[in-house]
């Protein structure tokens, strides 16, 4: 009796070094966030010998720094774009995973087994080494951008919009976490849907999708989080058509304006930290909203199959 007594005793002693430790781990990992959030509500003359460590901006600014980041053009048009393709690419990314993973977990068909793995092993090709490959996909697209039948006389999808929205819908992670979770249910679900008249599209979308929405959580999250933090694509597809740009890009184009040490008045650190605050604010939320979600889904699409 004594020795369950004491143990729960070393149990609860763990548990609360353990708390302690994640609890300030947390701290580190979010003080630059904090950071930025505190020295926004600073006056625009804020210096770096004026930023203290821990010490609160004065005097106070208020919410100035916020009301113009929210009506700069550059921010609010990057902002709207990053949104509009994050839905598109969702929904476009939502179809395919989940139709791929679908008939790969539920059809028998000839070279099920080589094709599937065969796309597994396109995961193990680094992102970089497909760069150059895909720029000249994308310049010599047939009839794209000005191309001929043969991709020949125009641009692509180099500068082009376009790029936007018949990019990016095919990701073969998503369609292997698709296929794990529709493994994991019972293949009777599907029999009882056909001989009770549901199609093919109504037995994929409406009775085995909402099974796996924690799936579709991780799918959203890993859109908008490659969406929002997306910087070298813009670079390379739309080097001059920064109207363009998604939120990467505008904001460290907009760090770069107002952190210039040689501009007029010298650099608006407090408009910078307004800036990183409001790229790191969104992410964070939506991570919060999902999480759990998040984690159930990680968990689905490990489901041996």
């Amino acid at each position: 009796m004594k020795k369950g007594i004491s143990s729960g005793v070393v149990n609860q002693k763990q548990q609360v070094i353990l708390h302690i430790v994640i609890g300030l781990g947390s701290v580190v990992v979010m003080y630059p966030v904090l950071f930025c959030f505190i020295g926004s509500f600073a006056h625009g003359n804020l210096s770096f010998e004026d930023a203290k460590l821990f010490a609160w901006p004065i005097p106070f600014a208020g919410f100035s720094n916020y009301l113009k980041v929210f009506q700069n053009l550059v921010f609010v048009r990057s902002f709207i774009i990053t949104i509009l393709k994050v839905i598109w690419a969702f929904f476009m990314m939502v179809v395919t995973s989940v139709l791929a993973g679908y008939v790969f977990a539920k059809f028998r068909f000839f070279g099920k087994r080589f094709f599937f793995f065969t796309m597994l092993s396109s995961m193990m090709i680094p992102s970089i080494a497909l760069l150059v490959p895909g720029f000249i996909w994308g310049r010599h697209l047939p009839l794209i951008g000005g191309n001929n039948i043969l991709g020949q006389g125009g641009m692509g999808l180099i500068n082009n919009p376009i790029g936007l929205v018949i990019t990016g819908w095919v990701s073969v992670y998503n369609v292997f976490l698709c296929r794990q979770a529709f493994g994991g249910i019972d293949r009777e679900l599907h029999e009882s849907a056909m001989m009770d008249g549901a199609g093919f599209f109504r037995d994929v979308f409406l009775i085995h999708m909402p099974i796996i929405r924690p799936i579709i959580a991780v799918i959203f999250l890993g859109i908008f989080l490659g969406n929002w933090n997306d910087y070298l694509n813009n670079l390379i597809y739309m080097p001059y058509a920064k109207e363009w740009w998604t939120m990467g890009n505008a904001i460290v184009e907009l760090m770069g304006v107002y952190g210039d040490p040689n501009a007029l008045g010298g650099p608006d650190y407090p408009m910078v930290f307004a800036i990183s605050f409001v790229s790191a604010a969104l992410p964070i939320l939506i991570y919060i909203i999902v999480q759990k979600q998040f984690v159930e889904g990680l968990s689905m699409g490990a489901v041996k199959g």
